[in-house]
């Protein structure tokens, strides 16, 4: 057990009945404010309502009933896997694995760190695509008057390109 207990990730194993088997602390703490409240039996749909109760989903406010049926025909259809659950402001990754004897292996890892990451490489990326537009708009146009210069103009003839149209042309 306290080899479970050093992993981060809230673990847990629900046997063929959905009644939980095996847990680490971080899953209890991730059920209830109170971890002792988790106990060996506890069903898959009793571990969801503690969740709601609390209030650690943060998609289910105002619709729990709706939250907790859905949440259980995707556990139960496998839908769940790989689907990222927002926990107490927090993004968590489901993992959730089936064993042959109908065993449950439920998984969150969390990847907020990685979801503002990719965010922010995403903006970043943007900010590039915008910065690079406009160079090349300036390598085109004189800069005084905004007309064309040499580089338009062979872009223009030579085909190389998008045809140059003027600033005071252009759609913003």
């Amino acid at each position: 057990m306290s080899a479970i207990n050093t992993s981060q990730d809230q673990f847990c194993i629900f046997d063929a009945r959905d009644r939980i088997v095996i847990w680490n602390s971080a899953f209890a703490k991730g059920i209830s404010p109170k971890p002792d409240e988790l106990q060996r039996g506890t069903t898959k749909q009793q571990t969801i309502e503690m969740r709601l109760a609390n209030g650690y989903f943060d998609a289910a406010v105002g619709r729990e009933a709706e939250f907790l049926q859905q949440f259980l025909e995707d556990w139960q259809s496998g839908r769940l896997s790989d689907r990222v659950v927002k926990i107490k402001g927090r993004d968590f990754k489901a993992n959730l694995t089936k064993a042959p004897n109908g065993d449950r292996v439920l998984r969150y890892v969390d990847v907020s760190e990685q979801l503002r990451q990719q965010r922010e490489l995403e903006r970043y990326a943007k900010e590039l695509e915008d910065a690079n537009r406009e160079i090349s708009l300036q390598a085109m146009q004189d800069e005084l008057t905004g007309l064309g210069n040499r580089r338009a103009q062979t872009n223009r003839s030579g085909n190389r390109g998008p045809a140059y149209r003027p600033r005071s042309l252009q759609e913003h």
